[in-house]
């Protein structure tokens, strides 16, 4: 839609360079249809945004000049009054954006034959466009062609508003903003930026270019920075795609299965690829083509709308009815269509009215009532109207009162409003009087005929459509969250209970559209199958309605947005068999792939991935989630085990609202100001530190780490108190009464995998590292659970998205063993082998040395073998001890989890001598500048700077202090190719600055200059003396002399990023 602009997803393909639309062979194969690159199409919209809008305030401003003749003059007068009142860039935005879709209409037309002779590209063998071509086969040459080709544009424009006005709107003064060239500019780009395949039955074009043109608006409207959607922006920020398989998934599972139930032997069946045949064996008296309704409430371009109108083509020509005679049946009797936004009911019109066209030649003739609406608002709905169209009838004013009321401010709601209760027939019966009514010469009559009809007779008809009950309710409805206050309001008021999102609230409002034992197919994010803020909305469908079936996406399958997708189709009743459930979270690849799928489970069911479950069962598991796999014992273990939430707090942490304000890495300020030995809240306010050690989740870890982050929370984060005040938060900090103490933690951002780590007393926590407190004698068995493949499996169940929340641990049920005492041990161990793990490297507050230089051996080569087989022992321990830890709870849960531990799940990495070698690396520079002790070598001279040049040779002594001669030698291979000197000399120069700032997360604390001698300075070094010393060996840099001679004031408190910039001028960008 465009509440709700959607329009077709194509699959990927091997870009052929030499042009901007290809083919992938083996796909067009498979479909039947080309591929569109849509890297040409965004090109072509945006490069013809540019040229039309240029020319239009370029034309607006000639315009400003003398009067112009005639009617001219008139539509010149028209255009500067409209130009006074809304402002120069809306009108010629506007206007451009008309332009813009009737040359991708005018270009569809000509490619696919509908027009007379050719508007943008000449015929063959000619060079000039056709229509102008033709014109000056009659008329004398002229020097400026460009401006006949504009008004025989104009004409041709004019023309097609007589046969779908739907698209081509009607002639106005803003027609003087267009000026066109033939040559370049615009009519150019759509003439030659795509080959004439691409146009060539390819209606869905038009929306891809619709929306890509509105790129930039889209972009703006969904920056997370700028808080709620405002309402005029919501159609820019709720265009999605439709992919293509979807489209036909959802219409073929509702308005085909519809015809299916009424007509059994019918050969539909075989022409549905993704239908999939569900337990449920409904039956329905047989119907006519004609009686079977389609709506899409927020159509968008119309893809749903096209596909159904193929589909329906379809059964008609079982019926006996070819397509010339069904394509008018087709778009009068069958298909409706609703939308918050006039350009997607313009193009959905169009869309339409091709593929009708495509059936009968003559359609634009038949001129066939499409009953597509744009949701109007009566704010502007003069008396006089009211008055005129009522007739002095009360029972007429009556309704038309009742209409004003209810569609009071409908635009900001789109069909989410309803229809009030009038009486239609009445209605239609006094319009079609109204329509029919000749011309008089009486001016007030022929006024309120007027408004009647441009104000009221809209208002009729979006209330039919609103009031409509359907067969087949399909829609890809807006994914919105954060709404404007008004239609935040409407929300909270009428759906209460679904309110989190627009798409949840469509997904309710929906069944009313639809007849009772109906269909309603939706593509929607899976998260309301799952997470607790939509446990509301799921307890209804499990208590009202029924699923026939559903398809859960891979989580990174719909490339044009993150968004976790899930496709279904909903009955409108009460459930009375099972659903079809397919699984495909399991694999990788596009929505191409996820299509593929859908077909081969259509065709042959049973597949591993494909289940099937009712909605009553889902009570059984707390939060009633849509857990569609879940076998019987995972029930039993809900029904039998103790939520983790009753036996240990669990709860969610602390949100500064800045964390660039209060957050830094422990490297970046003092580590004397840092309080690593805080115990509870007395402590800290008696604490002369400013900065205390933070949880903030991080990366996948298990058992512990992650210890990286500072929060500045002297006097127990007084000064974040504040600030969340004067940010609109409560003063009082999420968790307060368990910051410093003992805990067991996970990050909120998961991925496939779920770690979870003890911490130390000590921290504050994060609302990303959001944590559990055991009681002490329960803290061991408590992590070994949580770090267990059980727990995992219990996890996926109750939410299988990216997003661990406090009430999805809250809910995991607990099932105590008679005996702790194994699992304790082997967790402990567990915490200390990863703990060792984590102190090896430099962003550990508790490193000393790198691993390599603590193995015991006298050379590089036995240092290295020795490291290694620890490292081995250690890795092997652990994954022995986890899987020993699976198997417990396995066996103690009997859900069947896994014990195997794969090796991308340990969080201890093989060793690695290459990273070995760049720690070393990384260690000498640290041991240059004093920042770590070293019991074997020192530098003869500690200069304020490493100078880069003579970095090479004392690394080399270094390496030699510790693993004897020719030690630099052997660990050269490690950190490149070539001579040790070479290396040694590259690493220094090009590499180490770089992998530096990636080890420490762009923070670095060594800076490597740019200017004069090439050298490193170090973040906690005295910076005076450091510049003076270089500004010494370079005399003609003055951007070094300036920064020497005034050296600027830094506050390590501030962080690495805010001291860094003071002396960029100098320095190599990180």
């Amino acid at each position: 839609m465009l509440f709700y602009c959607k329009a077709q997803k194509f699959p990927r393909a091997k870009r052929d360079k030499s042009c901007l639309f290809y083919y992938n062979r083996q796909e067009f194969a498979k479909q039947g249809e080309p591929i569109l690159d849509k890297a040409a199409i965004c090109a072509l919209a945006q490069a013809a945004r540019t040229d039309l809008e240029k020319k239009a305030h370029l034309c607006l401003q000639a315009l400003r000049g003398p009067r112009l003749p005639g009617g001219t003059g008139l539509r010149q007068d028209q255009l500067l009054h409209l130009v006074s009142r809304r402002g120069e860039d809306t009108v010629c935005r506007k206007a451009a954006c008309r332009y813009f879709m009737e040359l991708a209409g005018i270009r569809y037309m000509e490619v696919n034959g509908c027009l007379p002779q050719r508007v943008l590209s000449p015929a063959a063998g000619n060079e000039l466009p056709q229509i102008l071509e033709s014109w000056l086969s009659t008329h004398a040459d002229t020097l400026d062609r460009d401006e006949i080709y504009t008004r025989l544009f104009r004409r041709e424009c004019a023309r097609l508003h007589q046969l779908v006005p739907d698209f081509f709107p009607k002639p106005d003064c803003t027609d003087l903003l267009l000026s066109l060239s033939y040559r370049h500019g615009a009519a150019a780009l759509f003439r030659d930026s795509l080959p004439e395949d691409a146009w060539k039955d390819q209606i869905e074009i038009i929306g891809w270019l619709y929306q890509y043109y509105h790129l930039q608006e889209k972009n703006a409207a969904i920056d997370v920075y700028r808080g709620a959607v405002k309402m005029r922006d919501v159609p820019a920020a709720t265009q999605f795609f439709t992919t293509d398989w979807v489209v036909k998934y959802m219409v073929q599972n509702t308005l085909g299965r519809v015809w299916l139930e009424g007509h059994p032997d019918s050969r539909l069946r075989t022409k549905m690829p993704y239908f999939l045949d569900t337990p449920q064996k409904a039956t329905r008296s047989p119907m006519n083509p004609e009686d079977l309704h389609l709506l899409d409430p927020c159509m968008g371009s119309g893809h749903i709308l096209v596909y159904a109108f193929d589909l329906l083509l379809n059964i008609y020509a079982e019926c006996g009815i070819p397509a010339q005679k069904a394509a008018p049946l087709i778009l009068e009797k069958n298909l409706w269509g609703l939308d918050i936004d006039e350009h997607s009911r313009q193009l959905a019109a169009f869309a339409l009215m091709m593929r009708a066209y495509a059936c009968d030649k003559d359609i634009f003739n038949q001129h066939p009532l499409l009953h597509l609406c744009t949701i109007h608002s009566s704010k502007n709905v003069p008396r006089r109207a009211v008055h005129f169209a009522s007739k002095h009838d009360e029972a007429l004013q009556d309704d038309l009162q009742r209409i004003l009321y209810a569609y009071h401010g409908a635009e900001q709601y789109g069909s989410l409003i309803s229809a009030p209760r009038v009486e239609l027939p009445a209605l239609k019966k006094r319009f079609q009087e109204i329509q029919q009514t000749q011309q008089t010469g009486n001016l007030f009559q022929m006024e309120g005929r007027r408004l009647a009809l441009e104000t009221l007779l809209p208002l009729v008809k979006q209330t039919e459509v609103l009031a409509g009950q359907y067969d087949a309710v399909v829609t890809n409805p807006p994914y919105l969250s954060h709404m404007d206050r008004p239609l935040r309001r409407f929300v909270d008021k009428h759906w209460p209970h679904c309110n989190n999102d627009l798409f949840a609230v469509f997904m309710v409002r929906c069944f009313g559209f639809c007849k009772p034992g109906s269909y309603c197919g939706f593509m929607t994010p899976f998260v309301w199958m799952f997470i607790k803020s939509y446990v509301n909305l799921r307890r209804f469908l499990v208590k009202e309605k029924s699923v026939s079936s559903l398809v859960q996406l891979a989580y990174s399958a719909f490339e044009e947005a993150t968004v976790p997708l899930c496709t279904f189709v909903l009955q409108n009743k009460k459930e009375e068999d099972p659903g079809r459930y397919l699984r495909l979270t399991g694999f990788s690849g596009g929505m191409d792939e996820m299509g593929r799928y859908v077909q081969e489970a259509a065709a042959h069911p049973g597949n591993s991935w494909d289940f099937e479950a009712r909605l009553s069962d889902f009570r059984q598991i707390p939060g009633s989630p849509f857990a569609y796999w879940a076998s019987g014992s995972i029930a039993r273990v809900f029904r039998q085990g103790t939520p983790l939430g009753r036996m240990t707090p669990v709860c969610n942490g602390l949100f500064t609202c800045s964390n660039r304000r209060f957050l830094r890495k422990w490297w970046e300020v003092d580590r004397t100001a840092i309080d690593f030995y805080c115990t509870s809240a007395q402590d800290c306010r008696s604490s002369a530190c400013r900065w205390f050690p933070y949880n903030k989740g991080g990366a996948y870890r298990k058992w512990y780490g992650n210890q990286e982050w500072v929060v500045d929370f002297s006097d127990f984060g007084a000064e974040i108190q504040r600030y969340r005040t004067a940010s609109g938060q409560s003063a009082a900090m999420p968790g307060r009464q368990y910051y410093f103490h003992e805990s067991l933690s996970w990050s909120f951002v998961s991925s496939s995998r779920f770690g979870v780590r003890a911490y130390p007393p000590g921290f504050v926590f994060d609302i990303a590292g959001s944590s559990l407190f055991p009681e002490p004698k329960d803290r061991l068995y408590r992590l070994g659970f949580l770090g267990s493949s059980t727990a995992f499996q219990l996890l996926q169940i109750l939410n299988p998205t990216l997003n661990c929340q406090v009430g999805d641990i809250s809910r995991l049920p607990v099932l105590e063993a008679d005996d702790h005492t194994e699992i304790d041990h082997l967790v402990q161990e567990n915490i200390e082998l990863s703990k060792a793990d984590w102190n090896d490297s430099e962003l550990s507050w508790d490193f000393t040395m790198p691993p390599l230089l603590t193995a015991e051996g006298n050379t590089l080569a036995e240092a290295q073998a020795n490291r290694e087989q620890e490292a081995n022992i250690r890795w092997n321990r652990l994954r022995q001890n986890e899987e020993t830890i699976n198997r417990h709870f396995a066996t103690l849960y009997g859900t069947g989890a896994p014990t195997t531990v794969p090796e991308r799940d340990l969080s201890i990495a093989p060793v690695s001598r290459e990273r070995d070698a760049e720690s070393l690396l990384s260690y000498f520079v640290g041991v240059y500048f004093g920042r770590w002790f070293c019991r074997f070598w020192q530098p003869k001279e500690r200069k304020p700077v490493l100078l880069l040049e003579e970095a090479p040779q004392l690394f080399a002594d270094f390496l030699e202090a510790r693993f004897g001669t020719g030690a630099a030698d052997e660990l050269a291979p490690f950190l490149g190719k070539g001579s040790t000197a070479y290396v040694f000399k590259r690493r220094f120069t090009r590499t180490f600055f770089r992998s530096h700032c990636q080890q420490y997360k762009k923070r670095p604390v060594y800076w490597q200059t740019s200017c004069g001698k090439p050298a490193l300075l170090y973040y906690f070094s005295d910076l005076q003396q450091a510049l003076t010393f270089l500004a010494e060996l370079a005399p003609e840099e003055a951007a070094l002399q300036t920064l020497a001679a005034k050296p600027p004031h830094f506050d390590r408190n501030d962080g690495i990023p805010a001291n860094f910039a003071k002396l960029q001028s100098i320095l190599r960008k990180i």
